[in-house]
């Protein structure tokens, strides 16, 4: 809890200070009262009017089972989650995943069926 609350205080600093920034965590999303561990990431860059955030469900590890990515990625943006109907966000995402030397490889092991 100090850790991250340490993450979002500096936010504010590396805004002022960086080109670009991201600040990764777990975290809990709840939807009508059920609750799903989530990978929350907030970025920004020069630019943007403020942070956006990733909320990315996942399973964990367990018993037989493996780590895996679920569902679609939201976006929220200024606190608003995005629509995305043309899922225009969710190929954007992709796009930038592929671009990672390691992430892109792993990023495929980890999606859900």
């Amino acid at each position: 809890m100090e850790a991250i609350a340490a993450g979002k205080k500096s936010m504010a600093v590396w805004s002022a200070t960086a080109d670009a920034w991201a600040f990764a965590r777990e975290g809990m999303f709840r939807e009508s009262g059920a609750g799903s561990d989530v990978v929350v990431v907030d970025f920004w860059a020069n630019g943007m009017q403020g942070p956006a955030t990733i909320i990315q469900r996942f399973r964990r590890a367990s018993e037989g089972s493996e780590f895996t990515l679920e569902s679609v990625p939201i976006v929220s943006v200024l606190g608003e989650l995005l629509a995305d109907p043309q899922g225009l966000v969710e190929r954007r995402l992709a796009s930038g995943i592929r671009e990672h030397p390691k992430g892109a490889d792993l990023w495929q092991t980890w999606l859900g069926p």
